[in-house]
């Protein structure tokens, strides 16, 4: 049989004090935004280490089939290399094109 006092003591876990509440909702904050901050951070950290990518129009080829389909020529996105940089790469400036090419890294 369950008694007054009992059900006293459910209904305390069920409800939170307020204090409770406001102090899990900070802890949700800080983890989130550690979290965010740490996927930035890696992401920053992959951009300097790997500042290049390949090339999504001529597949890293760094050449292109003409419109007439006889011959190659070398891709006008890349500037016939085959890479690009990466946006963040040019975002925070890590990564350049070195001379290479036509330098007309988008």
């Amino acid at each position: 049989m369950i008694t007054v006092t009992t059900l006293s003591a459910l209904s305390a876990l069920a409800s939170p004090s307020p204090a409770l509440l406001i102090a899990l909702t900070v802890a949700g904050w800080v983890t989130g935004v550690i979290f965010v901050a740490a996927c930035i951070g890696l992401w920053v950290m992959s951009c300097r280490a790997y500042p290049y990518t390949a090339c999504p129009k001529c597949d890293a080829l760094g050449r292109v089939k003409h419109p007439s389909g006889k011959y190659w020529r070398p891709c006008p996105h890349c500037g016939g290399e085959g890479q690009r940089l990466r946006p963040g790469a040019r975002l925070f400036g890590t990564g350049h094109n070195g001379g290479k090419g036509k330098g007309r890294n988008r």
